[in-house]
């Protein structure tokens, strides 16, 4: 075997789920640990590995803390080289990534192992978004969550190509193109309605008919500071708008990738989607 099976090219195709996706001031990413997750998931146990091929320190100096108290502050460094391999272990490529990690503490030896360690999960991440949207490549989009990737001409044969947004041309289009026609002037589009804000948030949450219409919904609860407010569902229920979005999320079938991975509240998704 030479490339990924059917189902581990369905899954890279697929969007990140929401609820692997955090927020720090205001950047969207998926943590170290769930990368690696990912890449036990996808490809296999014993079937990746990451080489560090270089590190340098690149910073040490003595500080201060807020608090006056001395500390050490230390930069370092990494470059990653992720390997990947075919289920049956034939080496399929790599991927080589750099970054720098950085940590202040007050005893050095901890100092040095924050930065060393902060600095090769930066770099394997910057490997692992070669693999496409399920590492994180679609948040380079100004945070989105919608796939970037979507397709692939190289496939197993069962798995279909998604190119409606490519041009096609036929080979007798090719060998006698038509001559140039001169397209009538287009209609202005017509104006996108603004969401209706009569209906009550939770209304709008459960009525809900898509991914986008659920970010619609995310974004007035987050402007009008709702998101850690409690309703009550019909069952009698009582849960934040912010658990509800997540519920509704699963509910309209955005492909998962992580089964149930738990995620608390302020770990999971900045919104089905994050605003843009």
């Amino acid at each position: 075997m030479t490339y990924f099976t059917s189902d581990q090219v369905k899954l890279l195709l697929r969007p990140i789920h929401p609820q692997r996706v955090l927020q720090l001031k205001g950047m969207s990413y998926v943590e170290g640990y769930d990368i690696r997750a990912e890449l036990n998931r996808i490809l296999g146990f014993g079937r990746w590995s990451q080489e560090i091929t270089g590190q340098q320190l690149i910073c040490e100096t003595e500080v201060n803390t807020n608090a006056g108290k001395p500390a050490w502050y230390v930069v370092y460094k990494s470059t990653i080289r992720l390997r990947i391999e075919a289920p049956d272990g034939t080496p399929l490529t790599h991927y080589d990534g750099s970054h720098v990690g950085e940590s202040t503490h007050p005893v050095r030896g901890e100092a040095h192992g924050n930065a060393l360690t902060n600095s090769e999960t930066y770099a394997l991440r910057r490997c692992a978004i070669n693999l496409g949207d399920q590492f994180g490549l679609s948040l380079y989009n100004k945070g989105s969550l919608e796939p970037i990737v979507r397709w692939t001409l190289v496939r197993p044969d069962e798995v279909t190509a998604d190119t409606e947004d490519v041009l096609q041309v036929t080979a007798e289009e090719a060998a006698f193109p038509q001559k140039e026609e001169v397209a009538p002037p287009r209609k202005p589009p017509a104006a996108r309605k603004a969401p209706s804000r009569g209906n009550s948030l939770e209304e709008d949450i459960k009525g809900a008919q898509s991914i986008q219409e659920l970010r619609t919904a995310w974004k007035r609860a987050g402007a009008e500071g709702k998101l850690q407010d409690h309703i009550v569902l019909e069952d009698g229920e009582k849960i934040t708008v912010q658990d509800f979005l997540y519920r509704r999320s699963d509910d309209l079938s955005l492909p998962k990738s992580t089964g149930d991975s738990p995620s608390p509240a302020g770990e999971g998704m900045a919104g089905p989607g994050v605003p843009e």
